[in-house]
């Protein structure tokens, strides 16, 4: 069984508001937490290579996207009292200049914590998550969380030529033989 390497587990379980969004959206998602690292200029805003050091990082929250239809989107976390924030200004600015760089079919959004919705199935596993009272605890809680949705064993998008990561930066699906 082989661990997926794009779920960053500390970066998840650690944070009880991106673990319920991971619950909110884990049955139609395949996702990146955190989301890829993107270096930019402070002063344009511009993304770059990181050879020159007076380019800063910024990562948003989750790359996700949707197993059915596709659509990418890459989530930026926000509780709401921040709504007037520049940072969110500025991080949408960053993230928009970096999809067009790179061409993505990315969408960004910026979603504020206290609307993410839980369906009862989510509502208990994000409160049996909650019950958890360590890290350890939580660290295994995900892990067997990820077992239990079949997403610890090698994807079906896993392939000699095509990866999950692929699908989840460009939406290449493998072809079916």
């Amino acid at each position: 069984m082989q661990l997926l390497n794009h779920i960053h587990l500390p970066h998840l379980y650690q944070f009880e508001h991106r673990m319920k969004f991971f619950c909110s959206v884990a049955d139609e998602y395949e996702l990146i937490c955190p989301a890829p690292l993107i270096h930019y200029d402070p002063v344009t805003y511009l993304p770059g290579f990181p050879i020159d050091s007076l380019h800063l990082e910024y990562r948003a929250d989750f790359l996700i996207r949707h197993l059915t239809n596709g659509q990418p989107i890459l989530i930026e976390l926000f509780p709401s009292f921040m709504a007037d924030d520049a940072r969110l200004w500025l991080h949408r600015r960053i993230a928009e200049n970096y999809i067009a760089w790179k061409e993505y079919d990315w969408q960004y959004l910026c979603l504020f914590q206290e609307y993410v919705q839980l369906n009862e199935e989510q509502l208990f596993s994000f409160e049996s998550y909650r019950s958890m009272t360590t890290d350890k605890d939580r660290r295994e809680w995900l892990v067997n969380y990820l077992l239990l949705t079949e997403r610890l064993k090698p994807a079906h998008f896993l392939s000699p030529k095509y990866s999950l990561l692929d699908f989840l930066i460009h939406g290449v699906l493998p072809e079916h033989s």
